[in-house]
């Protein structure tokens, strides 16, 4: 793929598949530098891009960086549901939506 890659550098299918594979291997700093290519290429989705930036950051466990990932991906795309799942595992609102979750189901009515 990096052979492709060298010939034609804005072929944006290879890049994104190469960053996939560079995902699934484990090889988190390649991503973030094969992510850093992808965003200056046109016709790539932005949203999508800060939403899997934000994953490889959360997979670093460099977790504020990934927030202001998805943060820019929602700024990008209100609808882009992904991104609130990945919002909610980050912060607290777990605890606080669990807490509230046995506290009504505690009460006996």
């Amino acid at each position: 793929m990096r052979q492709t890659l060298s010939i034609i550098p804005n072929f944006i299918d290879a890049r994104k598949n190469l960053v996939r594979l560079l995902y699934l291997k484990g090889c988190m700093k390649e991503v973030l530098e094969e992510m850093k290519v992808v965003f200056i290429l046109k016709g790539v989705n932005k949203s999508v891009n800060y939403f899997c930036l934000g994953n490889t950051f959360a997979a670093l466990g460099k977790k504020d960086e990934a927030f202001d990932c998805y943060i820019k991906a929602l700024n990008l795309a209100l609808d882009y549901i992904p991104v609130y799942r990945q919002i909610f595992l980050f912060t607290d609102l777990k605890k606080e939506i669990s807490f509230a979750i046995d506290f009504l189901t505690s009460k006996k009515v």
